[in-house]
């Protein structure tokens, strides 16, 4: 120090830097260090510079450094997951919030996270040991107040301190004190008479080094006094639940009601405030937290039996509700198919009902049938024959489920019961449920004037009951369908007349360049541009020879089938087809028939809202006609089993499209793609693109056939654009 003190004055004019540091929470009055700094601090070449702790984007760096200069972790395992060019936000930011940007926490954590990996959240030996000779240094009476404190977490309270620890809150601030002075805690500039650990390390160091009775007998005197001094706000429910749920876990199962006299909790107490706690949670939208207080209840009801029959039922489904709500379907689904096992096992309809309901919350019904649920559904509705609300609430939620089984027809005839069922019940709520399975399970063609109708029947009864929840899809729904009943009449007007009245496809005013403005966020219209079609060109007027009608015919029917799918128009697209079926070569197998097909196109438009297909040439064949065809869209719904990827597709496919002919015609029989009259498929486009090349042309297919063919699509095949080219 005196080396320092008679530097400070000899090297004032010397290009010379002295540095030295020192920590400020270990100088007292009378120190070596305190009387150096009073004398040179006097001189004008004396700066003294606080050292506070280390941003959140220097902890980043320091941790990609230590990675880094070491490399490997523990065992040799590789750390380039933290030593990469890039860290994950959460763990600077986790590393940032516990260590308050200390260099030596940072660095010994950082050791930590890379020897065990981003899940590490224990506390490094060398720390617990830093922290603990602090400690060691503070009055007894110090230690036993923060070690109380560590109990109470990060940010506490005097008052309720005091209680925990049994003195007088005068004690217990003269006690925090010592603490606060070397800065190991501070005080709340904002609320008097609360606290904070400096560090959060500095708590987990002093919670880690109580014992299992210690620690319940703290927990058990906290749970008690927030509970003596806050029992009527509904703010400390979680503090209370917390303390008595850990108070509870070193009471043994024979000890449930006996530690009372012994000043710890009741573990009936604490299975009451752990499920308020939840419930409150889940009343204000924080699900997960909700989720988290009734699983630690369901724990307690386990380890004590302090549930039983319909009760525990009633809370693994309340459990199973609130996992659902945070987004939790693989957690919510086992807790109700828990509950529905226990609820038919011991008879209780109603809850095998409810669990049944909940269960249906965890499955996003979308091209497949869950059969699990279905058979959970169907023997809840079989036990509950005389609940008229209740069963109508089965029913539509089995209408639903069924809806992409066998067509359809099961799933609109459980609708049809469940919307009987609801009106006699006189429930507005089950009416409400029961009106959106069939407007749900009503989706396709032929059933639009229905679904409008359903539509206003369910606003009139949102807006009566005043519920958000039913009339926001509600209102949505109904628009849908009444823009789709829009362009349906469009479709069907005259192109003139529809020109006239300044409308396109959508219903919409039409801007200059044909573009909708009501077109949904798209900035395109998803009418079907120009067809090119690629034919045998000639001088004369082809216009008038029965090869020009009969392709004028073909192109018009197929324009007339691109443009309805385009529109999104399943109806109208269904409509172009003497028989409808469809082959897509991806999906494996054909699909036959007109209701089929409807939802084939309702789950294609489903998959993707901006569907659109542009036709990019046309070859004529003598029975068919390919459409060379590029096909855009964004991945927004499931697609052939395939789930939602938000990503956009561009492809390029060939349209096949055998076309029907009358018997007078030579070779009058429609060869079906997979009838053994076809040849392999390759085979016969090849056949049919040599026969092209024969007669002189590699732009078109040879053979146009005779004006006595019917221009009508009998099957369309979908494959990519394979051999042979054009």
């Amino acid at each position: 120090m005196l080396l320092l003190t008679y530097l400070a004055g000899e090297l004032a004019d010397a290009p010379v830097l002295a540095a030295a540091a020192y920590r400020d929470i270990e100088v007292h009055p009378g120190d070596p260090v305190a009387t150096m700094l009073g004398t040179v601090a006097d001189g004008a070449t004396t700066v003294v510079v606080p050292v506070r702790g280390l941003a959140e984007h220097a902890v980043g760096e320091m941790i990609r450094s230590f990675g880094l200069r070491n490399g490997t972790g523990a065992a040799g395992t590789s750390t380039a997951r933290t030593s990469d060019e890039t860290i994950e936000e959460d763990i600077v930011a986790t590393m940032h919030a516990r260590t308050s940007g200390n260099p030596f926490f940072v660095q010994e954590l950082s050791r930590l996270l890379h020897a065990d990996g981003h899940e590490a959240a224990g506390l490094p030996a060398s720390v617990r040991e830093v922290v603990n000779q602090r400690i060691a240094r503070l009055p007894a009476q110090s230690r036993q107040v923060l070690r109380a404190a560590a109990v109470l977490g990060r940010d506490f309270g005097q008052l309720p301190l005091s209680a925990v620890v049994g003195c007088s809150e005068l004690a217990a601030l003269a006690a925090l004190q010592p603490a606060a002075a070397v800065q190991l805690i501070a005080a709340d500039p904002d609320q008097r008479g609360r606290y904070r650990f400096n560090h959060v390390l500095v708590q987990e160091a002093l919670y880690s080094s109580l014992d299992v009775i210690e620690r319940t007998r703290l927990h058990s005197h906290a749970a008690r006094a927030i509970e003596e001094r806050y029992r009527d706000d509904d703010a400390y429910l979680g503090d209370l639940a917390y303390h008595a749920y850990h108070a509870c876990l070193g009471i043994g199962a024979d000890e449930v009601a006996g530690h009372d006299d012994e000043g710890g909790t009741d573990a009936r107490a604490a299975f009451r405030h752990t499920l308020a706690a939840g419930r409150w949670a889940g009343g204000r939208l924080a699900h997960e937290e909700s989720a988290r207080w009734l699983s630690m209840a369901l724990e307690l009801a386990d380890r004590f039996g302090l549930a039983a029959g319909s009760g525990y039922i009633d809370l693994l489904t309340e459990l199973g509700e609130a996992w659902a709500r945070a987004g939790h379907r693989d957690s919510a689904r086992r807790a109700c198919d828990r509950a529905a096992e226990m609820a038919a096992r011991c008879g209780a309809r109603a809850q095998l009902a409810r669990a049944a309901l909940g269960a249906g919350t965890t499955v996003v019904t979308a091209g497949t049938v869950d059969w699990a649920l279905v058979s959970l559904l169907t023997h809840a509705i079989k036990a509950n024959t005389d609940n008229h609300a209740l069963r109508a609430r089965l029913l539509s939620r089995l209408a639903i489920e069924l809806y992409w089984h066998a067509g359809g027809e099961p799933a609109r005839e459980r609708s049809a019961e469940a919307l009987e069922v609801a009106g006699v019940s006189g429930d507005d709520a089950a009416l409400g449920v029961a009106l959106h399975a069939r407007q749900f399970t009503l989706r396709g063609a032929g059933h639009l004037t229905e679904r409008i109708a359903i539509g206003r029947r369910l606003v009139t009864l949102a807006t009566r009951a005043d519920d958000a929840d039913l009339a926001n899809p509600t209102h949505v729904f109904l628009a849908a369908d009444l823009l789709r009943r829009q362009r349906s009449r469009c479709a069907r007007a005259s192109p003139e007349s529809a020109s006239r009245r300044g409308t396109c496809v959508h219903g919409l005013p039409a801007t200059a360049d044909g573009r909708s403005p009501g077109c949904p966020g798209r900035g395109r219209p998803r009418t079907i541009a120009a067809m090119t079609t690629t034919t045998n060109t000639a001088t004369t007027d082809t216009n008038t020879t029965p090869e020009a009608k009969l392709r004028a015919r073909r192109e018009a029917i197929v324009r007339t089938h691109m443009e309805a799918e385009g529109r999104h128009d399943v109806a109208a697209t269904l409509n172009t087809f003497a028989e409808a079926n469809y082959d897509v070569v991806a999906l494996g197998a054909p699909t036959n028939g007109p209701q089929a097909v409807e939802e084939l196109l309702t789950m294609l438009f489903g998959a993707f809202p901006d569907f659109a297909a542009e036709a990019l040439s046309i070859h004529h064949g003598d029975d068919i006609v390919f459409v060379d065809t590029r096909m855009t869209g964004t991945h927004h719904g499931p697609w052939a089993g395939v789930p939602a990827t938000g990503r956009p597709i561009d492809v390029r496919l060939r349209l096949r499209l055998p076309l029907r002919r009358r018997p007078a015609c030579q070779g009058d029989r429609l060869l079906r793609p997979r009838d053994p009259a076809w040849p392999d498929r390759r085979q016969r486009l090849t056949r049919v693109h040599r026969s092209s090349v024969k007669d002189g042309t590699s732009s078109h297919l040879a053979g146009v056939g005779t004006s006595r063919s019917t221009p009508c699509p009998r099957r369309i095949v979908v494959e990519p654009p394979r051999l042979p080219r054009w």
